[in-house]
């Protein structure tokens, strides 16, 4: 990682700080959070134009622990996969709440990449969300549970694929209470996946 790396046991908190115009040439373009066996929480923080050429570009996990990203704001960031997060492994147990993911670039999804994870994600807005390819907002694949709960997606872009949120044959995303709304891409739709499906529950998703 660009600035921040952690790993190991034990407890590691990152509070009220600012990421700015960090550079990975690996995964993680200003954090990352890798085989960590204890917790790890990451609140009230900024991100703000960081870069990986790889996948994550403010934040990257890779089969932690106990990981909780609250209250943070992840910006202009931009990756090959995920350009706000990339969140690899089942046994990475996180939950992001009340986050703000805005004005992100990536080739495949940008704002997060799911791989074989299956976090909760709570009270988040995801805005102007930008991916060359697939999966505007979100990319889930390789057996991928995630639930989102109360978020909103809006103004999100992608120019193969979902606008909004996308996911492969394995995958089975539970939405509840989220609102989709003005997202664009070249086929029009909103929600991609496989046949194993979706579920959303008392969402507002604009046709």
């Amino acid at each position: 990682a660009a600035a921040l790396y952690l790993t190991g046991s034990g407890t590691m908190t990152v509070s009220g700080c600012t990421f700015s115009g960090n550079t990975s040439v690996g995964n993680g373009g200003a954090v990352l959070i890798s085989q960590a066996s204890g917790t790890a929480r990451v609140a009230d923080c900024v991100f703000e134009d960081n870069l990986s050429q790889s996948s994550g570009g403010s934040i990257y996990v890779n089969e932690a622990g106990v990981t909780a990203i609250v209250r943070c704001t992840m910006r202009g960031g931009f990756a090959t996969y995920g350009s706000a997060m990339f969140i690899n492994g089942s046994s990475s147990a996180l939950d992001l709440v009340n986050c703000v993911i805005d004005d992100n670039t990536a080739g495949v999804s940008g704002g997060i990449y799911l791989a074989g994870s299956s976090p909760r994600v709570t009270n988040c807005l995801f805005t102007n969300s930008k991916a060359s390819s697939v999966g505007g907002s979100v990319f889930a694949t390789s057996n991928s549970d995630p639930t989102f709960s109360n978020c909103t997606f809006a103004q999100g872009r992608a120019f193969n694929g979902a606008c909004s949120f996308a996911f492969d044959s394995l995958s089975k995303p539970l939405y509840r209470n989220c609102v989709v709304w003005n997202n664009t891409n070249t086929n029009g739709v909103d929600v991609f996946g496989g046949p194993g499906g979706a579920n959303l529950s008392n969402c507002l998703v604009e046709g």
